[in-house]
């Protein structure tokens, strides 16, 4: 075998997924970092029999993305917003914006993923 192997998934981000303030695969690189952590309150008034009860979360989420011998910077996302069995909506804000990058958006998720 030779040669060199191709791009893997987790090689980027960025977009409605993991930074919604940027856009898709915005941050690439052979080395990179990427989490999240959030907070949900289900609303049990509004349970929908096995699907589950509406969601109300809260999420930070931050990555990096970089080459060797290159000094990346941490890009971060302020997310709020509703989550129903695996549609999510919210409102994201980008807190190294100077203009105050707020950007709404609608996604499906996974259950269980915050």
């Amino acid at each position: 075998l030779a040669g060199t192997l191709p791009p893997q998934r987790w090689t980027g981000f960025g977009g409605r997924a993991t930074l919604p303030t940027y856009t898709v695969m915005e941050f690439a690189g052979p080395r990179v970092v990427y989490g999240h952590v959030g907070y949900a309150i289900p609303i049990e008034r509004l349970r929908a029999g096995g699907l589950g009860a509406l969601d109300v979360f809260a999420r930070v989420s931050a990555g990096r993305a970089w080459e060797k011998d290159h000094s990346p910077d941490w890009r971060v996302n302020l997310v709020a917003g509703l989550r129903f069995w695996v549609l999510e909506g919210g409102v994201a804000v980008n807190p190294d914006s100077s203009g105050g990058d707020v950007r709404g958006y609608a996604i499906f998720r996974f259950p269980g993923d915050l």
